[in-house]
């Protein structure tokens, strides 16, 4: 259809011509001019240019221009107007004079010789200079018809945005030529069809909602990203961060420095990555996804997260341009504060392990592979603006310091390939050599911390801590027995106190069988249990329901096993004046000569307040002399997370329990009274009991609220 149509153009052209030399009274002199020219929509509707066709002109309605099918090109090429106009007029005066030249019957033969000649020479100069001048205005179509794909992505672009392809010209300025297309799925793909350029270089513009990588969520309001390209060579495009973040450059290196384009965006696009902290050959930017694997992709992914961030929409318009604007000149980021926001994000969401949903939210999509490894590039970014040391087998364990967080000491340890905050006991005893079993120093960074040498275990750690299997804390000059229980068959060493009818065998450590729902391991971590026992509401250690139990009653002295095994039982007060009276029968020594050897700290009372400075000499305030194997550690107690009001008064409690004391003190419940309990701390010698007689022992909120470990006493 295209070719009848052109034909009928081009025979069209022909007719015009054969009137317009009959009405010339049919002198031939203007065959060797340009034809008149016709008309199309679009270059589609142009035959191929061939040898029947060359020297025709057309007039393109689509591209408002003229354009000839050129010898030397071997296709359509544009042509000046302003040229065509002047050729196509000064063609028909010279036919015209030429014509009443030969129709005057009285000139004489040598001057028709002489004026055919001339004319022959004059029309072959000006055949020759209007074909140089032609050649010289005429713009190559060097993209023609094609169909241009790709993907748009920050996370990718949804259904409903939009993609513009911009002709830019040698300068890299727009030409007002452009294409659309749209993007018609979720997954960021376009396609733009019927792309033809008289020029390479193109911009495409991607606009439009985007999924986000940081929430899984898709954008709350549309961005814009562009990608400066040559198109004579490629029909595939991907537009992200890293093609726009380059453009500004590009512009500046080419207008400004001379450099041809490739060698712009090679350089603008090396210049990025170095900024973000990034080394490596990755191809060109219009050719990375972030939904496909190798280190490019990677590397794009880690710098669109990192520049996305918590930010909305707008806030990241706004820092794309800053960063744009600020490498466009030198290729430097010099932004300092935005260097140190990112780095500080950086950090918290590694160090937190919340890049992880970066992955779980890029494979929920299910739009194609992901790359892998892409954590490493934003933890080279952070590690380098915190000035830590690469993190490799040599540099295992090395703690390093760091005050670039606003004066603020953070202190990181390398662990496994990657920098980790270091804990206390990290940080506090960095490079110390081993000590004398027991012997204890205060932290290096942080000095009202003590630490204990295990030489058994040949580390230094907390005066208790829960990685020291709970048999150190146990006396080697006592002789201990051992049951089992049966119900888990988990193992306790057991004690004999007193002798004849005094004499009691207990637990030598705390009870460690689980009441789903009404007990809890301190930090509620199992692994703390095997050292430290649980520690039990006052309901499930006497093994009553609440109803059972009536308010301001007890169970009196009556044996209750409790949740202590077959065999065993809760101590009533009873039992624990006998075991005070077993141990020297004074309540100001006993708790001393109860306490194990270690396992304890005196620096620390139950809310984590400081006694004084440190004294060698005070650590016997802390641990007991174990005179007779009980060994009881400072486990500490549980308690209902409390909300407090400005003046600290307790307004309400949650449901959820946290625990305390750690180290400070012990906590056991008894049988006698609701709510009793005994208690043991590190800055006392003393063994005290607290019954519900009296109101201000408040037993009512130690039910309600707060959970203590179990030592079991054997059945008589």
């Amino acid at each position: 259809m295209k070719n009848a149509k052109m034909m009928g153009r081009i025979f069209s052209m022909a007719a015009l011509s054969l009137a317009f030399i009959v009405a010339a009274c049919g002198d031939d002199s203007s065959s060797g001019a340009q034809s008149e020219s016709s008309k199309g929509s679009s270059l589609d509707d142009l035959d191929k240019c061939t040898k029947s066709l060359y020297g025709e002109v057309v007039y393109v309605e689509d591209e408002k221009a003229y354009f000839e099918c050129s010898k030397e090109e071997k296709d359509w090429v544009k042509i000046d107007s302003t040229k065509h106009e002047a050729k196509s007029s000064s063609s028909k005066k010279s036919s015209k004079e030429s014509s009443s030249s030969a129709g005057k019957k009285d000139s004489k033969e040598s001057s028709s010789s002489s004026v055919k000649k001339d004319s022959k020479e004059s029309s072959s100069s000006s055949v020759k200079k209007d074909s140089k001048e032609s050649s010289s205005s005429t713009e190559k179509i060097v993209v023609k018809s094609k169909s241009i794909s790709g993907v748009s992505q920050k996370g990718p672009f949804v259904k409903g945005s939009t993609v513009n392809v911009y002709e830019l010209d040698s300068s890299l300025a727009q030409t007002g030529k452009s294409f659309t297309g749209k993007i018609n799925s979720d997954d960021g793909k376009f396609s733009v069809k019927s792309v033809s350029l008289t020029n390479k270089y193109a911009l495409l513009e991607a606009n439009g909602y985007f999924r986000n990588e940081i929430t899984g969520e898709k954008s709350k309001s549309p961005i814009t990203l562009y990608a400066l390209t040559d198109l004579s060579e490629r029909e595939k495009v991907n537009v992200n961060l890293l093609t726009h973040l380059e453009y500004e450059r590009t512009l500046y290196l080419v207008n400004e420095k001379g450099k041809s384009v490739a060698e712009a965006k090679k350089q603008a696009e090396s210049e990025i990555f170095k900024a973000f902290g990034i080394e490596g050959k990755f191809g060109s930017s219009e050719d990375l996804d972030i939904f496909s694997t190798g280190d490019g992709n990677s590397a794009l992914l880690a710098i669109s997260v990192m520049l996305l961030r918590d930010l909305s929409e707008a806030d990241l318009t706004e820092e794309l341009t800053k960063f744009a604007l600020d490498i466009e000149e030198d290729g430097s980021w010099d932004d300092e504060s935005l260097f140190f926001t990112i780095a500080k994000w950086a950090k918290e969401k590694d160090l937190s392990g919340e890049l992880g949903s970066v992955y779980s939210n890029v494979a929920n999509w299910k739009l194609g592979s992901y790359p892998q490894g892409f954590e490493k590039y934003i933890r080279n970014f952070w590690y380098a603006y915190y000035e830590l040391d690469e993190c490799n087998k040599g540099n295992e364990g090395k703690v390093m310091d760091s005050e670039i967080d606003y004066s603020v000491t953070d202190r990181f340890i390398c662990k496994s390939g990657a920098w980790v905050y270091a804990s206390e006991l990290e940080k506090d005893t960095y490079q110390w050599e081993p000590g004398v079993d027991g012997e204890v120093r205060t932290g290096d960074v942080l000095a009202n911390n003590l630490y204990m040498y295990y030489e058994p275990y040949g580390r230094w750690d907390y005066m208790f801590s829960f990685d020291i299997p709970k048999e150190y804390h146990l006396n080697p000059d006592v002789t201990y027995g051992e049951m089992t229980d049966s119900r888990d068959k988990k193992k306790y060493k057991t004690v004999t106190i007193g002798e004849g009818e005094k004499a009691q065998t207990w637990m030598a450590e705390n009870l460690n069988y689980e009441v789903k729902n009404s007990s809890m391991c301190y930090d509620d971590l199992s692994k703390n249990c095997d050292v430290s026992g649980r520690l039990y509401t006052w309901y499930a250690a006497v093994n009553k329901q609440v109803w059972e139990i009536k308010k301001g009653s007890g169970v009196s002295d009556e044996i209750v096993q409790g949740v202590c095994p077959k065999g065993w039982h809760l101590p009533t007060k009873a039992e624990l004046d006998v075991l005070i009276e077993n141990v020297g029968g004074e309540l100001s020594s006993a708790g001393k000569k109860l306490k194990a050897k270690s396992g304890w700290n005196y620096r620390y009372n139950d809310h984590g307040d400081v006694y004084g400075e440190y004294d060698p000499s005070n650590l016997e305030k802390g641990a007991g002399t174990d005179d007779f194997g009980f060994s009881a550690l400072a486990t500490g107690y549980g308690s209902k997370e409390t909300i407090y009001d400005d003046y600290g008064n307790i307004i309400a409690r949650t449901d959820e329990y946290g625990s305390y004391g750690i180290s400070s003190d012990a906590y056991f419940w008894s049988s006698s009274d609701k709510g009793a309990y005994y208690k043991l701390e590190n800055i006392s010698d003393y063994f005290s009991y607290t019954d519900c007689d009296t109101p201000y022992n408040h037993c009512e909120e130690w039910v309600d609220y707060n959970l203590a470990a179990v030592r079991c006493v054997k059945d008589k």
